[in-house]
């Protein structure tokens, strides 16, 4: 209202557009283009026509009741807006922003994952100091992502890091007690049923395996699966008892690193010093450096 008044209606044009565009009204926004013009014809007529003839007089006239009629409509648009607006439902803030954010957090995490899982192909001595894996030991310094060593971690931190069930991280900790730890993370699929294909997919990027003492010392096979009479051929004695060729076939893809190991074939990132191997089985680098394979 106070804008058409104190203007002496010249900007009434203005004040019935806002309106009409706040209304999404096509009538008020018409209106608006008709004071508009009435305004133009107003300017162009004073100017036009003597002072104190009729014509000028007319003209001034005119935008008089212009003027008054502008006011009216004014604050009958006051009244629609505040009304419109009170009905409207709140604005909920966008959460693009915060979506965003989550997302390239999630994609920094993965990235931190896959240096950490670099760093313990290529220097395993250093991952092991950092504690890379060990979200269950206090005040680690190296964020790793959220990689988990399924051979050394509590059940209850293997529930909450990778999201399985109790009765899966059971599964997990009895299968590694029983074999005395996972040589690959692939054998978390194969030797734990409970965890399907489809949900083992989902996590595998956070698991990793650092052999445990049990692995070190015999490679980890069951009771009386060892050969007899130790000497040279005990161990990879022992890894073909364990893994025959027939036996590798992998549930998925990434089980392939393990099929390599159990071959003979060599590693891509050896950091273990190589020893001649008994024919019929790989070397024990070969071995060991399969167990970071995946």
């Amino acid at each position: 209202m106070l804008v058409p008044f104190f203007s002496a209606g010249l900007g009434t044009f203005v004040m019935v557009f806002y309106g009409g565009f706040r209304l999404r009204s096509r009538g008020h926004l018409i209106a608006a283009a008709g004071y508009l013009v009435a305004l133009i014809g107003y300017i162009g007529g004073v100017g036009m026509f003597p002072i104190d003839s009729a014509p000028h007089n007319a003209v001034v006239g005119t935008h008089v009741v212009i003027w008054l009629v502008g006011i009216g409509h004014v604050l009958v648009l006051q009244h629609l807006v505040r009304k419109h607006a009170d009905a409207a439902p709140p604005v909920v803030p966008s959460a693009a922003p915060a979506n965003a954010m989550a997302l390239a957090m999630a994609a920094a995490r993965a990235q931190r994952r896959r240096e950490a899982q670099q760093l313990v192909l290529q220097n395993p001595v250093a991952a092991l100091e950092l504690k890379i894996g060990r979200p269950d030991i206090p005040n680690r310094q190296y964020d790793d992502g959220g990689l988990v060593d399924v051979n050394h971690v509590p059940a209850p931190w293997l529930q909450e890091a990778l999201e399985v069930t109790p009765e899966q991280a059971e599964q997990i900790i009895t299968v590694r007690e029983q074999r005395g730890g996972f040589l690959t993370a692939g054998e978390v699929l194969v030797h734990c049923p409970s965890i399907q294909p489809a949900r083992f997919e989902l996590i595998r990027d956070r698991v990793i395996v650092f052999p445990s003492d049990r692995l070190l010392k015999g490679i980890a096979v069951e009771p009386g699966t060892r050969a007899a009479g130790a000497g040279k051929r005990s161990r990879v004695a022992a890894w073909s008892s364990r893994y025959p060729e027939g036996e590798v076939q992998s549930r998925t893809a990434g089980y392939r690193a393990r099929r390599s190991c159990a071959l003979g074939k060599k590693a891509s990132t050896p950091y273990f010093p190589k020893r001649k191997a008994p024919t019929g089985g790989p070397s024990s680098a070969t071995q060991l450096t399969c167990m970071f394979a995946e």
